[in-house]
């Protein structure tokens, strides 16, 4: 284990291009950014199964959920992986795969199109209570 400290984005991509796997036992996320960072350079992630995990990974295809606070049994899966380059390997190419869903471009338009839909229907309800 190495403590970087802060790294900067090419940096980060870097030292994740290099790893095995990505282990994140967090007790809450509001989204798992950093395990879909992690699917994006093909490493698969073990993770708590919590909020916010639960929704960045997809268990058994792009890594695994592990019950929070189950040292063993995250212990188990990380040395599955790490042993195992078969399945690192799998593991990996879907958690690639998976990231492919994920960009700030499609997600930004996608929000502007939810904005504007509901604000053309608030103009529209607005201008129905005029007439």
């Amino acid at each position: 284990v190495e403590f970087t400290g802060r790294v900067d984005e090419q940096k980060k991509v870097g030292l994740m291009q290099k790893t095995w796997v990505f282990v994140n036992p967090s007790f809450i996320e509001g989204w798992g950014i950093t395990t879909i960072e992690a699917n994006a350079c093909a490493v698969p992630v073990i993770g708590a199964n919590v909020p916010g995990l639960r929704d960045s990974v997809r268990n058994s295809h792009t890594g695994y959920l592990v019950e929070y606070g189950n040292v063993k049994v995250f212990a188990q899966r990380i040395v599955s992986v790490l042993e195992n380059e078969e399945l690192r390997t799998v593991l990996g190419a879907q958690a690639h795969e998976w990231a492919k869903n994920f960009d700030w471009l499609k997600t930004s338009n996608d929000f502007l199109s939810v904005i504007n839909s509901d604000l053309a229907n608030r103009n529209y309800a607005f201008e129905q209570e005029k007439a």
